[in-house]
């Protein structure tokens, strides 16, 4: 046996201990006060909603400020207008895209029956149509395997750099709630009465329970 068979690290997999101490299993934490909320507060601004600044509820019972939230919808509007006008681009181009490379093999394939590159003057005799024909094939040929090897030895180039195309995907057409992330409207919003109390609670104000008055 070895002088170090018997230490922590020597076993093939983890002790109860090291994993605690690696962070595995349940981990169980208590939120402190600053972690959390107070009743009462904006959820967007985080400051105490008075009842002058007409408190708002969302269904999934978040409060917020009418001003900071219907700021919040419209900011959400505006942006989805944005990219919905930015997917729709996006798809024209795709459509245009597609119509190109039909019409470029359509005429790929045409040219390639008739056996010219480009357009020649039937005016001009048969010996001059076979000489232009081969003088353009063969810069044709010469231009593009130029292209393809200044691609594959000097990608640094602005022209030959790849890039990756970026695709938008379809965007959502209705605002959400801004913490709970679920859809939301205007009109499903609830005004909520907030009275606080007239004592300070750690200087704080405190919202007062509807049922019973604090003492």
């Amino acid at each position: 046996m070895s002088r170090h068979s018997k230490n922590n690290t020597a076993t093939h997999h983890f002790t109860y201990r090291e994993k605690v101490a690696a962070g595995h299993g349940t981990l169980k934490r208590r939120y402190g006060k600053d972690s959390q909320l107070p009743f009462g507060c904006c959820c967007l601004c985080l400051k105490p909603i008075l009842e002058k600044e007409e408190p708002l509820a969302s269904p999934c019972g978040y409060m917020y400020c009418k001003g900071c939230i219907y700021a919040n919808l419209l900011a959400q509007k505006q942006q989805i207008k944005l990219d919905v006008a930015a997917y729709e681009a996006q798809e024209e181009g795709k459509l245009a895209k597609e119509d190109a490379e039909v019409l470029a093999a359509e005429r790929k394939l045409l040219e390639s029956t008739l056996g010219v590159n480009r357009q020649v003057d039937f005016i001009k005799s048969v010996d001059e149509r076979a000489r232009l024909q081969l003088s353009s094939k063969i810069d044709l040929e010469t231009t593009a395997e130029k292209a393809k090897e200044m691609q594959r030895t000097s990608f640094w180039v602005p022209g030959f750099t790849p890039s990756a195309e970026v695709v938008l995907a379809k965007p959502d057409e209705f605002t959400k709630d801004p913490m709970s992330g679920k859809a939301l409207k205007l009109k499903q919003l609830m005004p909520v009465h907030l009275k606080r109390s007239d004592k300070e609670t750690k200087g704080e104000s405190v919202v007062m329970c509807a049922v019973r008055p604090l003492s």
